[in-house]
């Protein structure tokens, strides 16, 4: 049988629940998953108009730096878990359309995306990019909550369990 790498595109940007989709991903991947996590940081804003270079350049700045530092805080977490990771974008703007694009050229197999309960405010100016990847793409959708708690690191970080004996336990059925 042959065996073949999920491609698993993980979404993140500013929120709890997208700390914890990344955990999520790492205890997929430690449970015997066997994945390529694809990390992609999206700041869902509408387009607007900037009128001078001085001020998209600070916007997009400030953005950016954001970006670089939550992308390379996740990317440890999933390099010291030996998690296959490729990095993909920082995007700003429409997120759901970008995950939809990538979805269909990267070929992804699983979204996983954190979502916490819309504000009033973010429910009367229409759809999030959450909600535009559950219905609109062709991959399932995991959507991981802020109350996620890991398990399978945990019990790691506890010594119940051997890192290289997860994926050996899956394999025999034995729940963890």
């Amino acid at each position: 049988m042959m065996n073949q790498k999920w491609r698993v595109l993980l979404v993140i940007d500013e929120s709890v629940a997208s700390k914890k989709a990344s955990e999520c991903a790492i205890d997929l991947c430690l449970a015997g998953l066997d994945t390529e996590i694809n990390l992609l940081y999206v700041a869902d804003v509408e387009p607007m108009p900037i009128y001078s270079e001085k001020d998209e350049k600070k916007l997009y700045g400030t953005l950016r730096a954001k970006a670089n530092k939550k992308m390379l805080d996740i990317l440890e977490r999933l390099k010291a878990a030996n998690v296959d990771t490729k990095v993909l974008d920082h995007y700003f703007g429409i997120a759901g359309e970008k995950i939809e694009k990538i979805e269909m050229e990267e070929e992804i197999d699983l979204i996983i995306l954190g979502a916490e309960k819309p504000s009033l405010f973010k429910k009367l100016f229409g759809e999030s990019y959450t909600e535009r990847a559950i219905f609109d793409t062709r991959a399932p959708v995991l959507v991981v909550k802020p109350e996620y708690m890991p398990k399978i690191k945990a019990l790691i970080d506890a010594g119940v369990i051997e890192p290289s004996k997860v994926v050996e336990r899956r394999r025999q059925g034995v729940t963890t």
